[in-house]
């Protein structure tokens, strides 16, 4: 179990009265009491077992397997509607944004960095032999990670897309970071000649945006072509400070690796396909991504992300995997990145801000300056800096913009049109299935 008895009945007082409510028993002969539901939805998340192999080993307990799975349905329910506003809290105005900025600067030593950016894809239930086009493929869940690994909004939703890119464009999320709906600050002079955005960290196969920067992956060769950055035996590339900006990237988007693999590691039951129908995989994933706020904010943190759990950066800087990799053996990395087809095209305003970025950390850290190494400038061309190339990988609307977008002083919208809603920190389905 990922908490201790201590936790478990704080918990408990926090869900146990509607729990009591919709748990009422039609007949005597059937009493299942909060401290039962709890214990039972609980173990189904951790352990990841089937709802019947658990009513096996809880002898105590008489009901039948129907009534089980109803008992697992109404307490993530409930875990959902209770912990979501106390625990996945968004920043809603400027100065919130501000206090999170710092969190990052003083942790990272990057300014104006608000979060960083990623999701993963969860099987949904009948991907498999389905012929139906509009079937949703999976359950997609986006979120933006904090600086203690918890989420500060999260998108869940279900879509019969398989291009990212479009599943990015057709999120809530996605759609108010476009439309820059999230009360960002606005640019301000970090020194007198150097002026930065605020701005959330992705990984390299996330669109480049005025307000998403991502690792530089070129740079223009003697032919004046744009050619991909490679490792020489030095482990050095063509441009030592934007080698160096990207190693002060790295240091947050691992932060998203993090926040999922132990997300999935903790709650066992997002590690395999769900046997089950949409609604209660729904409110599984809803409910693990509560319960993984709620026991950062109030588990010790040796206790529920024990140190080494996750990766940590040594003496020499160098990145110590973390427990959790050990103990989910995957091919490839843990985060699936939702945002890797339909927008990866160069955006010159974009770029031109992460070039300031990289500029100013070249004049604040000076690293050490190194060769450029010709042999080790091999590859195919990745970014183009001419306003046809991006405007064919590229036409959201902040896409059209030549400089940074201006702040946008209202709330995020707590309704959407019948199909999504933003409530505190999450966006999350709620009738239809989008097409």
């Amino acid at each position: 179990m990922n908490m201790t008895p201590e936790r478990f009945q704080h918990l408990l007082r926090l869900v146990g009265k509607q729990l009591e409510e919709m748990g009422r028993p039609r007949s005597k002969r059937c009493v299942i009491t909060a401290s039962d539901r709890l214990m039972i939805t609980l173990r189904y998340l951790a352990t990841g077992e089937k709802v019947s192999d658990q009513l096996l080993t809880l002898s105590n307990l008489s009901m039948t397997l129907n009534s089980a799975n109803a008992v697992v349905l109404t307490t993530c329910e409930i875990l959902w509607k209770r912990l979501c506003p106390m625990y996945i809290r968004p920043p809603r105005s400027q100065t919130e944004w501000l206090q999170t900025a710092l969190k990052f600067e003083e942790q990272f030593d990057f300014p104006r960095c608000l979060g960083a950016l990623s999701g993963i894809h969860i099987q949904a239930p009948g991907t498999f032999n389905t012929r139906d086009a509009n079937h949703p493929k999976r359950i997609t869940l986006m979120g933006i990670v904090d600086t203690d690994l918890s989420f500060l909004i999260v998108d869940i939703n279900r879509y019969n897309q398989d291009n990212d890119g479009k599943i990015f464009d057709m999120s809530k999320l996605g759609q108010s970071l476009i439309a820059n709906k999230l009360s960002f600050p606005a640019a301000e002079h970090i020194t007198d000649r150097i002026k930065l955005p605020y701005v959330l960290a992705g990984y390299n196969l996330h669109p480049l945006r005025p307000w998403l920067m991502k690792p530089y992956t070129s740079f223009p060769g003697p032919d004046n072509q744009w050619k991909s950055l490679k490792w020489d035996s030095n482990k050095s590339l063509a441009d030592p400070y934007k080698i160096h900006f990207n190693d002060k990237l790295a240091k947050i988007t691992n932060l998203t690796e993090n926040a999922f693999g132990s997300l999935i590691t903790k709650w066992l039951i997002l590690r395999h396909p769900m046997k089950t129908n949409f609604v209660m995989v729904d409110n599984t994933v809803k409910a693990c991504v509560c319960l993984h706020n709620y026991l950062i904010k109030e588990e010790p943190a040796d206790v529920y992300l024990p140190p080494g759990y996750n990766d940590y950066y040594d003496e020499q800087g160098d990145v110590v995997q973390g427990e959790w990799r050990q103990s989910y053996k995957v091919e490839r990395d843990i985060t699936v990145n939702v945002m890797k087809g339909g927008g990866n095209g160069f955006h010159k305003a974009a770029g031109e801000i992460r070039d300031r970025f990289t500029m100013y950390f070249g004049e604040a850290d000076q690293p050490p300056p190194m060769p450029i190494d010709i042999a080790a400038v091999e590859g195919e061309a990745v970014e183009q800096d001419d306003a046809s190339h991006s405007s064919s990988h590229d036409d959201s609307p902040s896409c059209s913009s030549t400089s940074v977008p201006p702040p946008h002083h209202q709330q995020p919208s707590l309704t959407t049109a019948g199909v999504l809603t933003l409530t505190n920190g999450a966006y999350h389905q709620e009738n239809n299935v989008p097409h």
